[in-house]
């Protein structure tokens, strides 16, 4: 069955997580039926399709990738590929220099039109490990200068026999290579859009700096701390590129930010549950980004020794995990994670169950395989082109919609001679913590209304809410995407939950927040609320929790804070390249997250001091159960009677009646 919300509307909700729900609401009624969800995928596979030519596998090409309009004047195997081209023969005299920089503006303005935020195309050449790199420089909100290194390669490109394995250092350049402009972003199916977008060659960060060494003699003297951000999109689609994830807000402060791409959908995520494909490959990615920033950063007056993850959705369940993970030690002091844990049901899958999903995309790929036999199976996929992967990964599971993620993270399987990343449940990783020596300080946060997105989806179809209301038990579980067994417990905890939230009332527009309240304690509360009990449990490393609830929408259209209103804020949007302006209401808020986020990246704690901006509040320690937390609204308050106490107490109940652990379930 398909559940997707309409181009129209996803290209709205894309704009602001709350103004969906006002197209939502005068919306409602239209579209009536399941039909159209079909078309829409197969209109955009079409579409994509035309756009797409033959080529041969990637080990002939090693060039086989979707262009991007970032890529629309650059031809297969050339400059694109990051390794030749791209790099100036020569540093060339200063006005040799000042040329070219004058040439890149030009075809840059040209690029982004008289919106650009960049003045400048000739920021100072930086040496890296791999190679020197000459940036651009914009201003922030205030009019900080900020220093921009984009495209920078942290790892081979993962084509050809590369793929479906874990990244390689990168390779060394000659010359001074042109970092002024982001390489491609991960092919995937573009969220809202599902146009096919992206190449594998896609492995590149981008380095924002408030402050540069002047020469190798002052680098280390004066160094900012580091905030490395692990971008969201349910490990299927997303990027790190500055049109998501600017800097303008944060560099207010003087830090240093980190944004890069990893592997998505199959091509990060495939996973057989043997030797043949361990999986995990997009969290490899971000480990060896990891490590590129433990070599480099100084460079950037960036403190090594000062590195703090931010991660939202599946970037905040990543962040978690490295935290969690023996193989991420001592590359980073500080994790924020922004709606999602590695407890959330959507953030990891039993090995057995990726198995059965790398089999059915194996199937819908034409790769005739004997038996259950992995390596030939992933030996055929290598040789597919990776458009057609990331269309076919739609298909691999049978309820789909936006918010269902059929490649994410495993359990790896113990090989001989090989480290696993998540060598087992994270529940039971959390519990190793006791034996940690170092303390790693954690912020996890959420929206007031993390599961209203993917609530409103059902409104655009009314048969798919229709089926809900006639049959929940059957339905509510495939909403969830429970990875439960056998079927009869996933119906009968839909049954409980349906009553408890539900009652006996018919799902509408008018109460459809019922239905976000079952998604968001499902999906996002009580794995918070999980993770911070067995955290505290295991370490005296310092946990916070935020709870964001501030919006100055149109009270008649909004109905809540949807996932990702606080990351905006962090983050301006940009559609087209042209910046989102905000109303001047938004901005005291705006200042709060960016001084939260550098207190928090210098010192470990996101108010060491009482201050106005931050409504004198002391942030208190988030312990147990029943702990403590903050409320960002139009102020800054601290709660202290439980969070969503008998929400989270039906969840427990169902977890003690059902002896419900995450991610330890077998279902496709």
């Amino acid at each position: 069955m398909r559940l997707l919300v309409p181009l129209v509307l996803l290209v709205l909700l894309a704009l602001d997580g709350a103004q969906w729900c006002a197209v939502a609401a005068e919306g409602e009624g239209e579209g009536e039926g399941e039909g159209g969800g079909d078309g829409a995928v197969a209109d955009g596979e079409a579409a994509a399709e035309g756009k797409q030519e033959d080529g041969p596998p990637p080990e002939a090409s090693g060039q086989e990738e979707t262009k991007t309009d970032g890529d629309k004047q650059v031809s297969e195997g050339k400059e694109e590929s990051g390794r030749e081209g791209d790099a100036e023969q020569k540093e060339g005299s200063g006005s040799e220099q000042q040329q070219q920089s004058s040439g890149d503006q030009k075809e840059k303005t040209e690029e982004t039109g008289s919106k650009s935020p960049f003045v400048s195309y000739d920021a100072p050449v930086i040496e890296t490990t791999e190679g020197k790199v000459r940036g651009s420089v914009l201003l922030s909100r205030n009019g900080r200068t900020i220093y921009a290194y984009q495209g920078i390669p942290y790892a081979k490109p993962p084509v050809g026999e590369l793929r479906f394995k874990p990244p390689q250092r990168a390779e060394a350049w000659e010359g001074v290579r042109d970092a002024t402009r982001e390489r491609s972003e991960c092919t995937q199916l573009k969220f809202p859009t599902r146009e096919l977008v992206g190449r594998e060659d896609c492995l590149y960060l981008n380095v924002y700096t408030t402050r540069l060494p002047v020469n190798d003699s002052v680098v280390g003297k004066v160094i900012w701390d580091v905030v490395v951000l692990i971008h969201g999109g349910g490990f299927t689609h997303g990027s790190g590129h500055f049109d998501d994830y600017s800097p303008e807000h944060l560099l207010d402060e003087h830090m240093v930010l980190v944004t890069f791409n990893y592997r998505l959908g199959p091509f990060g995520f495939l996973a057989t549950d043997d030797e043949a494909s361990p999986g995990n490959y997009g969290l490899k990615d971000q480990l060896d980004a990891l490590r590129w920033v433990r070599r480099n950063i100084e460079r950037f007056s960036g403190n090594p020794q000062s590195v703090s993850l931010l991660g939202f959705h599946a970037g905040a369940a990543s962040a978690h995990l490295h935290l969690l993970s023996p193989l991420s030690q001592e590359l980073f002091h500080g994790v924020i994670s922004v709606s999602g844990t590695a407890l959330s049901p959507w953030a990891l899958v039993p090995g057995a169950v990726a198995r059965r999903r790398a089999f059915r995309l194996g199937e819908l790929m034409g790769c005739k395989v004997k038996g259950d036999d992995a390596a030939a199976l992933v030996k055929c996929l290598r040789r597919k082109q990776p458009q057609e992967l990331a269309k076919q990964t739609s298909h691999v599971t049978e309820w789909l919609h936006d918010m269902h993620y059929p490649f994410v993270p495993v359990i790896e399987p113990t090989i001989k001679g090989k480290k696993a990343f998540i060598p087992k449940d994270p529940v039971e990783m959390m519990k190793d913590l006791k034996d940690r020596k170092i303390l790693i300080p954690w912020i996890m946060g959420v929206a007031a209304n993390e599961g209203l997105p993917q609530a409103l989806q059902t409104m655009v179809f009314r048969a798919t809410l229709n089926q809900l209301n006639e049959n929940p038990t059957k339905y509510l579980p495939q909403y969830l995407e429970m990875s439960i067994e056998p079927q009869s417990k996933a119906e009968a905890i839909a049954k409980k939950a349906w009553d408890f939230y539900v009652k006996n009332d018919t799902l509408t527009y008018g109460n459809l927040i019922k239905l976000a309240e079952i998604t968001t304690d499902y999906n996002y509360f009580h794995g918070v609320v999980k993770s911070v009990d067995l955290h505290t449990e295991a370490s005296k490393a310092a946990v916070f929790v935020y709870h964001f609830s501030f919006h100055i929408r149109d009270p008649r259209f909004t109905l809540g804070v949807p996932q990702g209103d606080d990351i905006r804020y962090l983050f301006p949007d940009r559609i087209g390249g042209i910046k989102v302006e905000y109303e001047e209401a938004v901005f005291p808020t705006v200042d709060r997250l960016v001084k939260l986020v550098h207190n928090f990246a210098r010192d470990g704690d996101p108010t060491p001091e009482e201050i106005d901006l931050l409504n004198n509040v002391l942030w208190p320690l988030a312990e147990g159960r029943n702990f403590e937390y903050i409320d960002i609204g139009d102020n800054i308050t601290i709660v202290s009677d439980g969070f969503y106490s008998d929400r989270m107490a039906f969840w427990d109940s169902i977890d003690k009646e059902f002896n419900e652990q995450p991610h330890t379930k077998d279902e496709l």
